[in-house]
């Protein structure tokens, strides 16, 4: 029987990338978790809004709440 990682595994390895630091890495994740059809919810999206904010990458956190918002249809809430 074959194991496919789903939207909570990516969501935690996005989660893991963000808290190191890796804020590429977190961003790549979710371009291919979106890529497989699996959908992010507003946690994985706040995970790499986060993770760019915390290292003054305004632009790209910025991208990312725009990506959330026009892309995935998700709505920014306190945290994000």
């Amino acid at each position: 029987r074959e194991v496919r990682p789903d939207e909570i595994s990516y969501s935690a390895i996005i989660d893991s990338c963000a808290k190191v630091g890796d804020s590429t890495g977190a961003a790549a994740w979710l371009e291919t978790m979106t890529e497989l059809k699996l959908i992010p919810d507003e946690i994985t999206y706040t995970s790499v809004i986060s993770s760019f904010a915390r290292t003054a990458d305004v632009d790209q956190a910025e991208r990312w709440l725009c990506r959330m918002s026009e892309d995935a249809k998700l709505e920014p809430d306190v945290v994000a």
